[in-house]
């Protein structure tokens, strides 16, 4: 299903990983998939504790992960797998947490990970990973391998290495080590752009910092445009629904 799925739904590959899934919102919206992209804004006390969900019968709602649009893509995908099911379960499961690989993971959820796993991944690149059987130390755990085709598919290490794990081709002990690195690394690229902003700031450079602005699927824009101009919504309305300013209606309608 989901190889077969990929020309459908799938935009042309592009590294820009922000560009991607753009683009992929725009085509589900071309099949009336509507999808909401939501901010959590770093200020607000209470955070959404979810990443996605999917809202019968054609809507999916997605959190802004600026920080891992990779993770953003996936969930995309995966509550594409709901809308196909045409069911959601509330309970997230995030993958990369689990204590242990037999950690009990509902027929849907499984469906759903499997299904977005192999929509990204395509065929082509399924091949070059089933022709490694296992993912061990004496193949250095199929680094290279995995990060190039990471490079290629906008899939992320974690969610192939994770796949690999569930597949029983990659050891519990093994994965839990090359997480906890990622997540290393991770911090430390973290740190690193804190440091450089303060460092911005004592030498008097302007850091101009605003909250990610949510990505606006051209069917919903559509919609709310023609319902303004029919007058079922007003100016007030349609500016809080877009996100923009009064004096940016025009400007931001037909550009």
């Amino acid at each position: 299903v989901a190889f077969a799925m990929r020309s459908e739904v799938l935009p042309d590959f592009t590294s820009d990983k922000r560009t991607f899934l753009k683009q992929f919102i725009n085509r589900l919206g071309d099949r009336n998939i509507l999808v909401f992209e939501f901010v959590d804004v770093s200020n607000r006390k209470e955070k959404a504790n979810v990443d996605g969900f999917y809202l019968h019968p054609n809507a999916i709602v997605l959190k802004r992960r600026q920080e891992s649009f990779s993770r953003e893509i996936f969930t995309l995908a995966h509550e594409l797998g709901h809308y196909l099911l045409d069911r959601e379960e509330v309970e997230e499961v995030d993958l990369a947490v689990l204590p242990r690989p037999e950690a009990p993971i509902s027929a849907v959820e499984t469906w759903c990970n499997t299904f977005a796993y192999y929509l990204l991944l395509g065929a082509e690149k399924a091949a070059e990973l089933d022709a490694l059987p296992a993912f061990e130390a004496q193949n250095n755990y199929g680094h290279e391998l995995i990060a190039r085709i990471s490079k290629e598919t906008n899939l992320s290490r974690l969610a192939i290495y994770t796949h690999l794990l569930f597949q029983k081709r990659l050891s519990y002990t093994a994965y839990r080590d090359i997480r906890d690195e990622m997540e290393a690394e991770w911090q430390q690229r973290q740190l690193q752009k804190a440091q450089q902003r303060e460092q911005d700031k004592e030498m008097g450079i302007e850091v101009k910092g605003r909250n990610p602005q949510p990505i606006r699927a051209d069917i919903v824009k559509g919609i709310f445009s023609v319902a303004l101009s029919s007058g079922v919504i007003g100016e007030r309305e349609y500016c809080q629904a877009m996100r923009i300013k009064p004096t940016e209606i025009n400007e931001f309608r037909y550009q």
